[in-house]
């Protein structure tokens, strides 16, 4: 009996470390992985957008003693000639609870606009939007806005119809509040092919098998038009639509419209804890006009 257990000890200590070394093994990214994650993760950034509220009158309000009424967190992308936002980055206050009670009487407008590398915790940088436009890529989903912000450091974009042979860039945090705090953030690559063409602008895709909270994400293709040099071209986007992920392909039709806010329906409440930001205009326009 001793024997068998000193056995089956043994074996249990030779298991318990070849599963260590197997599940380190498998965590490790290939070098294809690890080229395409380095290649397009100074793409990513995150947007911190912050808006007032505005009255028929012309006054702007912030909250809470601060001249912003409320600010929202979005995973957004640099493209060649500007950056890509979503829907939450576009208008932030149609997902903010806060302003479900005063979108009766209150317009809904942008304060102000920063940003973060993916991973960098240590600040926000003011983007300077005044000379930025906007156009709809995928209606109350995706937004282009054309501006030199970045000098033009964003990804290129595939147009091209045809099969596809590329990879899904996921970008994952530890929970929801991943992008507020821009921490424990992770990207992570996929093989994914595809026949591409007009009749088809969108189609769903299937979450990736990690228990990490999934934030966003792109299609990129490689681009081997140099000799000696690999380059990755973006092709689609990833976007959660009513809790299913779904990848959109808004670059094949050039055909794009102007973005119009949509607000929600309006309805009375209070609004005991509005913040005066001054009468007319903002305090931000003000600075800016000397």
């Amino acid at each position: 009996m001793r024997k068998i257990l000193s056995i089956s000890f043994a074996i249990g200590i030779v298991f318990n470390a070849y599963s260590q070394d197997f599940a380190s093994i498998i965590n490790l990214k290939s070098s294809n992985q690890q080229l395409i994650e380095d290649a397009v993760k100074p793409s990513f950034y995150i947007s911190k957008r912050s808006f007032q509220l505005k009255d028929s009158l012309g006054n702007f309000f912030g909250r809470g003693g601060k001249n912003e009424f409320d600010v929202e967190y979005s995973l957004a992308l640099k493209v060649e000639d500007g950056f890509l936002l979503d829907a939450r980055g576009t208008f932030p206050w149609n997902f903010s609870e806060i302003f479900e009670k005063y979108k009766s009487r209150y317009t809904p407008v942008i304060y102000e606009s920063y940003w973060s590398e993916l991973g960098d915790s240590t600040s926000f940088k003011e983007l300077s939007l005044n000379n930025a436009t906007s156009e709809v890529l995928v209606d109350s989903v995706l937004y282009f806005y054309k501006s030199d912000c970045f000098q033009n450091k964003g990804l290129s974009i595939d147009r091209s119809q045809g099969k596809k042979e590329g990879w899904l860039v996921w970008i994952v945090g530890k929970d929801g509040s991943s992008l507020s705090s821009n921490h424990d953030l992770d990207v992570i690559t996929y093989r994914y092919a595809y026949e591409l063409s007009l009749e088809e602008d969108s189609l769903s895709v299937k979450a990736p098998n990690d228990n990490r909270y999934l934030i966003g994400g792109i299609y990129v293709v490689p681009d081997f038009s140099e000799i000696g040099a690999i380059k990755f071209r973006l092709c689609g986007v990833l976007e959660k639509c009513k809790d299913k992920w779904a990848l959109f392909f808004p670059f094949m039709d050039n055909g794009l419209s102007t973005v119009s806010p949509k607000d929600k329906d309006k309805e009375d409440e209070t609004e005991s804890d509005l913040t005066p930001v001054s009468s007319k205009k903002s305090k931000k326009d003000k600075k800016k006009k000397k």
